[in-house]
This record gives structure tokens, C-alpha cells and sequence, in this order.
């Protein structure tokens, strides 16, 4: 079972649209955040599937 992340939401929502908007390579975002590829794709995904679950009614984003 992971770890629930120390980041704030709002910053790991800034990481997941900056990476939407191709402002940099992942690796280059990720090496700034202080982060993994992986995490910053992991976050990216749970982004997209709050959004989904938003539209369906259910919670948008974990914040922990």
C-alpha cells in the first residue's frame, strides 16, 4: 500500500497541467518538482479520473 503524498494538491495540479501543456518534458518537469516520472504520470491519472468521477458526481480530487 503507498504513502499518501506530502504535496500539496494545488502544486501536484500545477505539475499535472503543466505536463498537459507539453510546457517542458516530463523529465525536466519532474526533476524540478522534486519528483519521479512515475509519480508525476501517477498524478497526471488521478487527475483525469477525478475529472471523470466529477462528471459522474462523484469526489474530484484526493487532497491528502
Amino acid at each position: 500500500m503507498g504513502r499518501k503524498s506530502g504535496v500539496p494538491a494545488d502544486k501536484r495540479v500545477e505539475w499535472v497541467l503543466a505536463l498537459l501543456r507539453k510546457e517542458e518534458s516530463a523529465a525536466q518537469l519532474a526533476r524540478r518538482a522534486g519528483v519521479s516520472e512515475p509519480t508525476l504520470y501517477r498524478c497526471r491519472d488521478e487527475f483525469i479520473a477525478g475529472g471523470k468521477a466529477q462528471r459522474s458526481g462523484r469526489a474530484f480530487l484526493n487532497t491528502a
